[in-house]
């Protein structure tokens, strides 16, 4: 098994091996019903191999500390950026509805404030996509603004919500 980065009582999250790609390739063809496939892109299996490779990129599968399996992945991005502001760029979960969405912000917050250093984690959020704005709005995420009809799907145009978190919100939080 892969090296563990962090861990809590129910998930670990480890640095992606390349082979296991074809796990997580199957997590968003799952992940693609018409809803799901508004939430999160597809990548190519190239693109996944070479965000492991990134020297700026960390991607990440989400395993549970209780039975074998890659329960999701996760990629942050922004690792070299001088400015110390890191993305929360992904997450894709196997089963939603069993809690491993929040476990998984908090320890990518701790992760990144406290591993990796960071000043800044933002993310954006797709302004339909209620249930995890309200996820990243309760772990502390702040609504920084909106990126008006950024995004095409389908003929139609969608707006992204910027969130991020401070250094300093995030120790007070804790």
């Amino acid at each position: 098994m892969n090296t563990i980065l962090i861990k809590d009582e129910d998930i670990m999250l480890c640095p992606t091996t390349p082979n296991e790609i074809d796990e997580i390739l199957e997590i968003e063809r799952v992940q693609q019903d018409e809803e799901n496939r508004r939430f999160v892109y597809l990548w190519s299996k190239e693109r996944h191999l070479e965000s492991i490779e990134m020297e700026d990129e960390l991607h990440l599968v989400i395993r549970s500390n209780k039975h074998e399996g890659i329960i999701g992945y996760i990629i942050i991005s922004g690792l070299s950026n001088q400015h110390d502001v890191i993305e929360f760029d992904r997450i894709a979960l196997r089963e939603r509805g069993k809690g491993y969405g929040r476990k998984s912000v908090r320890l990518i917050k701790t992760l990144c404030f406290e591993n990796l250093k960071c000043n800044r984690l933002w993310l954006d959020v797709f302004d339909y996509n209620e249930k995890a704005y309200r996820l990243y709005k309760s772990e502390g995420f702040v609504h920084e603004g909106t990126l008006r009809q950024c995004k095409k799907y389908n003929d139609s145009y969608y707006s992204m919500h910027i969130m991020s978190m401070l250094k300093e919100e995030y120790v007070s939080s804790k």
